[in-house]
């Protein structure tokens, strides 16, 4: 069981208030908040087990900042990590695998790369808007680098594809989102095909959605 921490659940889009957000990282391994109801949850399946955290969030400024409260002391944490004598939530506890230690370097760049290009494009399922002005540039140059390199690590990526095949439609959406928005300045370009193992449909975007 990998750890977690609050920055990287907003970082894989998980904490969209007054909703249910979910993230696929492969066939054994996703999550999904419920942030809509007033029991706010973090619904973990690993393999075969589902486990539940509970998430608090506090007022900050115009904004919520988010932590997991532990069940026993009722204390508020940016960080979880899970062992054989249970949760244990801080910093501190140590020894055990951060979701940025399984997955290499390209499967994260992929995983960013599919955030990337819903923050561009908008998420209209769930009423967010498109990026614009500054933001959208500055977004469209990270998705452009990242492109690039995932292009350039043929063998890591290779390496992912073959396990997480869906992720190959993830750089068809990004290369098209480019072309699009860069022209003849963006170098067109997508990987030998690759099956992906479940049937799912394109977004508005292009991106391919994995279904749940």
């Amino acid at each position: 069981m990998p750890s977690y921490t609050i920055t990287q659940l907003k970082e894989w889009g998980l904490l969209n208030i007054g909703q249910t957000n979910r993230r696929d990282f492969d066939d054994e391994h996703s999550l999904v908040t419920t942030l809509a109801d007033k029991r706010t949850v973090l619904k973990i399946r690993w393999k075969k087990a589902e486990l539940v955290l509970t998430l608090v969030s506090r007022p900050l400024g115009k904004g919520l900042v988010w932590y997991f409260q532990d069940p026993v002391s009722r204390r508020l944490f940016k960080s979880v990590h899970y062992s054989k004598e249970g949760f244990k939530y801080g910093a501190k506890a140590a020894g055990l695998l951060y979701a940025s230690q399984f997955q290499s370097k390209c499967h994260r760049q992929l995983l960013r790369m599919d955030q990337l290009i819903r923050d561009i494009d908008g998420d209209w399922a769930n009423r967010i808007g498109p990026a614009r002005g500054e933001s959208k540039l500055r977004k469209l140059r990270d998705l452009s680098r990242i492109f690039s390199e995932v292009r350039a690590a043929a063998r890591q990526r290779e390496v992912v594809l073959d396990k997480i095949p869906q992720l190959y439609m993830t750089i068809c959406a990004a290369n098209l989102l480019l072309k699009r928005e860069l022209g003849k300045s963006h170098k067109s370009w997508v990987p030998p095909a690759q099956q992906p193992k479940r049937r799912g449909h394109y977004s508005m975007s292009g991106l391919y959605v994995i279904p749940k």
